[in-house]
């Protein structure tokens, strides 16, 4: 069962004003405690939030925020993958699932603005056949919008890459749970420590305890492959030991 509310606002927006696409139960009972401050601007959204609490306990499992003053909100909220407003679910909407096969056109679609912006190294359909099983998709009604992959290095050591996330949910903390999920993988395959090398984020990696070192502290069978033009920061973190 769904239902759908309609308000003012285009749905739930986060402190920089900007859309948040989907929120869980536990989330959305965080936004209320932050939001019910005693300022009246935020009376509505505390209101929108209560309600879809309480509705969520009488078995409704979806809710969506959307706004009445934008024409045709509803029927883009409901039959379009990007929608209008704001999904509210008891779970997290999205799966996080080991990749396969089918999911290679959805995974090209992501990385693609990614390698022509010279963030992540490219990688052809052909490679990504071979590579498909060091994969982790998010999937969010059958649309692929996260992927993150491990590489084996050594015996005791792997490597974080490609992490990419769609434009739209990219506030919704998706890529944290990616690497935490192949941090897990990591330790299962008996990997004392994983690396991850980027041009960009590793402002992301240094806030989920990784370390920067330098080129040297990367195991012989990797460092050979270290691309100096590109002048990725190199980052490790201990998972055993």
């Amino acid at each position: 069962m769904r239902i759908n509310s309609l308000c003012s606002r285009r749905g739930i927006l986060d402190e920089k004003q900007q859309l948040i696409p989907t929120l869980n139960a536990e989330e959305a009972e965080r936004l209320i405690k932050d939001y019910s401050d005693g300022d009246e601007r935020n009376d509505s959204l505390v209101l929108e939030l209560s309600a879809a609490l309480r509705a969520f306990r009488k078995g409704v499992r979806r809710c969506h925020l959307i706004s009445y003053e934008e024409d045709g909100a509803l029927l883009f909220e409901l039959f379009t993958k990007e929608g209008r407003g704001t999904l509210l679910s008891q779970y997290t909407p999205e799966e996080l699932r080991t990749a396969g096969i089918n999911d290679i056109g959805g995974i090209l679609n992501l990385i693609r603005p990614l390698e022509e912006a010279g963030v992540l190294v490219e990688r052809s359909r052909d490679l990504l056949e071979t590579e498909i099983s060091n994969f982790l998709v998010i999937e969010l009604e059958g649309t692929v919008i996260g992927c993150a992959a491990l590489y084996p290095v050594c015996e005791e050591s792997g490597e974080i890459a490609c992490i990419a996330i769609h434009p739209n949910h990219q506030r919704a903390k998706l890529g944290g749970r990616l690497l935490c999920e192949l941090e897990k993988k990591a330790r299962q395959q008996n990997h004392a420590h994983v690396y991850a090398l980027t041009t960009v984020a590793s402002h992301f990696f240094l806030e989920y305890g990784f370390v920067e070192l330098g080129v040297g502290a990367l195991p012989n069978c990797r460092k050979t492959l270290y691309n100096y033009r590109r002048n990725s920061k190199i980052l490790k973190k201990q998972l055993k030991g």
